[in-house]
């Protein structure tokens, strides 16, 4: 009820007691409605909506098409507004909307080509599946065309009324997707910048390779022969010193969320050792907290059979799930499928740029972006044989870069023929191994590691999507564009990218980010692996589990998701401890971290002890080496700073103090005092009442209105901490320049037992609805934070806290 006053008043506030409260109906009327009969048109029969207690629909309709219309219909009543700002963030035509605030990312956008490439893929598409996206867009337009009230409260806050929904429009979100997910091209606009301030040699401990003992989810992943090679050693770096400047300045212009240390958890488990004697399979996808929450669950049944799990509002799939045979997950691989190239312009015409056979002209087109309140601003976009010049969004490139030089990105999510749609219908029907590696074959964009676990207990696994064959270097650095040494000869075939030799009935696999393959895969994943921090610990759980012999059950999946032991406490803890305490009160300090078990828990001070200390460390090891490049590389970089402290000391030594050479030991004592003089400052005097959980509080915000002066509290969620850091399990990282807020963590907890066909069990950080007024707004939160789940049960009658909607022809 508070809520409810609340968005009324706010909704009202400043109008008279009349308008206030026309206000106030018209959000309230706003709702979806969730009982009774609406019609539907192109439906080939009825279908049935039966939702459950926390919202879950299941749609039972009579054919999968039918199904789709469905989802449509459903994913706009609760999720619109969610579905109108990805669609215009892809499109480029946010500042339609929000005015000039969204100029900075429709210029991005509309240089990159997102919508323009999700348009593409359309003619290479597959019949069913153009019916299937025209399906669902007929779903969302029927439910804006049969609505007799007013649209969700963000389209009457914002006087803004949604265009008819397209098959684009559900095609750029998957580029949406890749783009969240991709890393590469901003870690080598960091390298190249840093290649100004720092030797290779130096640039080389930021980025170590991996270490001898580091956790492989498929070493020795080598049982394809052959195919063309995709490029070995490193970039020459020359390419990229002469546009240091360049990518330092493109980097911070960038309307990209740092995005380094997001990914997820999977783990399958063979029926060997399961209680019910099929195979398991746990999933949770780490992406940055948003209200409503990324994902939205639902489930099918058609006489094609039964698909059940977390879609994403725009797309007419299951994306991770089970059907009655197999489940499916992913995890972000990570692969560096995107180059940067710097392109040379021709001396005597600057319109036109060097490639090895001459002189070209770039292609050139006028994007007029449509700005709220404002003039529309005309964008001139290039592009070169490479793909966009991504240098162009900089107003003044041309100032920092010097004249004569740009760059263009090449990246496989920018490829005509994407067919990752079509994976996500086949996995649906998958009934088996093969089933499902002929569906995966299909995912091109992002790079995932796709997980399988079926009913007879086997388990598998593939990477999915296309990795580009390089004739030369490995992608870690801008590449020469003029003379074609680095260009893509093509791309991997799906034969070749790294998999289980077939789907096995023993053991486990694990995947947490953590490096796929080793040195003897013959082909290029990337330079740039994640840490194992969370794969070790998933690793050695597992591998206990299973030695002992005490057969797993989906609980024992839901504590292991909830694990909060933290392995980079684990790793550099001993480094704290080895400070020597600089009065009594830090030797308390001291003694309570030697004593602590490791575990983030959210009600001791400990944690927050050792983050403050480790953040600080970070800093204190790196920013005088790395001046004003510190910004773009900080973070946790738990692979850089064990390397460091290990075998490249020399950075511990403060460049500022000629005088002396200070230890990594000095560091730490000087992060150590730096720590709790914040620390103190922040949460009081008293150490012993600092509490982990009260720091890492996680804010769910909404776009865009968690800005909003008087009303973002309305529709964006804070929740209390559930404990974790970076390196544990039950994931929680926090921005660097924002600590130690809650900004990342599981969007998604999901499991499944093969076993029980119909039933899967999951959970989402807020709720079903969008809308705030819906009693499903955030009631999955406080079961998300306590590490619950949620079961979703085909067979379950309708019934006390359910509400059935049939949609008629």
């Amino acid at each position: 009820m508070g809520r409810l006053l609340a968005t009324l008043a706010a909704v009202g506030f400043g109008l008279g007691l009349g308008a206030a409260a026309l206000a106030g109906f018209l959000v309230w009327a706003s709702l979806p409605m969730l009982e009774g009969e609406i019609r539907l048109a192109g439906l080939g029969a009825p279908a049935r909506v039966s939702r459950d207690e926390l919202g879950v629909p299941l749609i039972e309709a009579a054919s999968e098409r039918d199904a789709a219309m469905a989802l449509g219909f459903v994913h706009a009543q609760d999720r619109l507004w969610q579905m109108e700002i990805n669609r215009r963030i892809g499109a480029g035509r946010l500042a339609e909307v929000v005015g000039e605030r969204g100029l900075a990312v429709d210029r991005f956008m509309r240089t990159l080509g997102l919508y323009r490439a999700a348009e593409a893929s359309l003619d290479h598409l597959s019949a069913e599946a153009l019916d299937r996206l025209a399906a669902y867009a007929e779903g969302v337009n029927g439910f804006l065309a049969q609505r007799a009230g007013p649209l969700p409260p963000e389209f009457l806050l914002l006087r803004h009324r949604p265009e008819p929904w397209r098959p684009a429009d559900s095609l750029v979100l998957i580029k949406l997707m890749a783009l969240d997910l991709v890393s590469s091209w901003r870690s080598e606009l960091t390298r190249a910048s840093l290649l100004g301030r720092l030797p290779p040699a130096a640039l080389a401990d930021l980025w170590p390779p991996p270490r001898p003992d580091e956790v492989t989810t498929l070493p020795g992943a080598a049982q394809w022969a052959g195919g063309l090679p995709s490029g070995a050693g490193s970039t020459d770096p020359a390419a990229a010193i002469e546009t240091a400047a360049l990518a330092e300045a493109l980097g911070a212009a960038l309307p990209l969320a740092d995005n380094a240390g997001l990914g997820s958890n999977i783990w399958a488990v063979a029926g060997a050792h399961t209680a019910s004697g099929a195979a398991l399979l746990a999933n949770d996808p780490h992406l940055g907290l948003a209200t409503p929450a990324h994902w939205y669950l639902a489930a099918m049944r058609t006489p094609a059979g039964t698909v059940m799990g977390a879609t994403l509002p725009a797309l007419p799939a299951v994306v991770i799930g089970r059907n009655e045979h197999i489940a499916w997950g992913f995890t972000n691989t990570a692969g560096d499928t995107d180059d940067l190239f710097v392109e040379r312009l021709d001396p005597a015409d600057p319109d036109r740029y060097l490639t090895p056979d001459g002189s070209r002209p770039f292609l050139r087109r006028d994007e007029v972006i449509e700005v709220r309140g404002g003039e529309a601003v005309h964008l001139l976009v290039r592009e070169t044989r490479h793909g966009p010049v991504v240098s162009d969004i900089m107003t003044r490139a041309a100032e920092v870069a010097g004249e004569g030089r740009v760059l263009a990105l090449a990246w496989t999510a920018l490829l005509p023929e994407d067919r990752t749609i079509e994976a996500g219908i086949g996995l649906a029907r998958a009934r088996d191994w093969d089933g499902f590696t002929r569906a995966i074959a299909l995912f091109h964009s992002p790079t995932q590691n796709a997980f399988y676990a079926d009913a007879e207990g086997r388990i598998g696994m593939v990477m999915a999507g296309r990795l580009p064959l390089r004739r030369a270097g490995d992608g870690s650095l801008p590449a020469p564009g003029w003379d074609g040494s680095h260009d893509w000869l093509g791309l991997l075939p799906a034969a070749e990218n790294p998999a289980t030799p077939g789907a096995t009935a023993a053991g486990f696999l694990q995947n947490a980010n953590n490096r796929l393959v080793d040195d003897r895969y013959p082909h290029l994943v990337t330079a740039d692996w994640n840490d194992d921090l969370r794969a070790r610990r998933i690793t050695a759980v597992l591998d206990a589990a299973t030695a002992e012999g005490a057969p797993l059950d989906i609980d024992a999946m839901r504590r292991l998701q909830n694990d909060r032991l933290s392995t980079l406490a684990a790793d550099f803890r001993p480094r704290l401890e080895a400070v020597a305490p600089a009065d009594a009160e830090t030797a308390l300090i001291l003694a309570a971290i030697a004593a602590w078990d490791g575990a983030a828990m959210p009600d001791r001070p400990e944690p927050l002890v050792f983050q403050a200390w480790y953040r600080s460390l970070v800093r204190h090891v790196l920013a005088d080496e790395l001046g004003e490049g510190f910004a773009a590389f900080r973070g946790i970089r738990s692979e850089a700073m064990r390397h460091i402290l290990e075998q490249a000391p020399g950075w511990c030594d403060d460049v500022a103090t000629a005088d002396r050479t200070e230890s990594c030991g000095d560091m730490a004592t000087a992060a150590l005092a730096s720590s709790l003089d914040e620390l103190r400052a922040t949460y009081g005097a008293d150490w012993r009442s600092w509490r982990w959980g009260e720091a890492s509080r996680a804010r769910l915000a909404h776009r865009p209105l968690d800005a909003a002066p008087g009303i973002g509290r309305l529709f964006s969620i804070v929740t209390g901490s559930g404990g974790g850091d970076a390196g544990t399990v039950h994931v929680a990282r926090y921005a660097a320049d924002m600590p130690y807020a809650t900004v990342a963590a599981a969007s998604l907890r999901l499991v499944a037992d093969l076993a029980r066909s119909g039933t899967l069990h999951a959970i989402l950080p807020t709720g079903q609805s969008g809308h705030p007024l819906s009693p499903h707004f955030s009631d999955q939160t406080g079961l998300w934070r306590n590490g619950e789940l949620h079961t979703l049960e085909i067979a379950q009658p309708v019934g006390r806290g359910r509400s059935e909607l049939v949609l008629r022809p």
